[in-house]
């Protein structure tokens, strides 16, 4: 499966390709394999979003050392 990235600078060709061959692969119509392509994208950029939210959270968390004696 393509990053983002590389599916941001692939030629149509190349999609319309990776779709027929998803269609074949899974013997699925092209408006199915179409869809996958949408839920892939969805699911890759929810991907950076979450790994955008860990770095920020590890980046603004100050632990916090409680000394007792």
């Amino acid at each position: 499966m393509p990053t983002l990235e590389e599916r941001m600078v692939e030629s149509i060709e190349d999609l319309e390709a990776r779709l027929i061959e998803r269609e074949d692969a899974f013997e699925i119509s092209p408006r199915m394999s179409e869809y996958i392509e949408m839920m892939e994208k969805y699911l890759l950029s929810l991907e950076e979003r979450v790994v955008a939210m860990e770095k920020k959270l590890r980046e603004d968390y100050y632990p916090i050392h409680i000394i007792t004696n």
